[in-house]
């Protein structure tokens, strides 16, 4: 192993680290066999069970068109799920009647960094002051969002 990781990495690769053994926290957010759909129809993430305890960070990593862009976009309040149940603390965040949308979420203390940022998270044509100033609105359908404009610094 050691051998091999020196060819990769072109220098000696300490594989052992020494860490001292942590104790986990409660459980603050809970996925209880969680099905969703892509826009297809298609069902793509299929009972998928998760528990994140305090302190820790979940990542998810896939190959394209395996269901980790359905997964985020669930866990996040921007799909709605097919069955199963999305718990943050105590309460149930998300089930097949009823999902929060990311502003709800966000008030509620749940982060999410979508996968592309440049797609998700930004107009890439408009300057970095410029994307500072959106922020995200709720409309009368419930689970929907829109992004508005707020002020223009020009």
């Amino acid at each position: 192993k050691e051998e091999l990781a020196e060819m990769m990495v072109g220098r000696t690769v300490l594989l052992r680290i020494n860490k001292t053994e942590t104790k986990k926290g409660d459980v603050v957010f809970r996925v209880n066999n969680l099905e969703v759909k892509d826009d297809l129809g298609v069902l793509r993430v299929k009972n998928v069970n998760i528990e994140i305890h305090e302190g820790e960070i979940l990542g998810v990593a896939g190959v394209t068109g395996n269901g980790q862009t359905e997964l985020l976009e669930a866990l996040s309040g921007l799909r709605k799920i097919e069955s199963g149940a999305i718990q943050f603390f105590d309460e149930i965040i998300s089930d097949q009647n009823n999902y929060l949308n990311p502003k709800n979420l966000k008030e509620r203390g749940l982060a999410h960094v979508p996968e592309d940022r440049k797609r998700m998270g930004l107009i890439s044509d408009f300057k970095a002051y410029e994307n500072l100033i959106f922020k995200i609105i709720p409309v009368p359908v419930p689970g929907c969002c829109y992004i508005k404009l707020l002020s223009s610094p020009h």
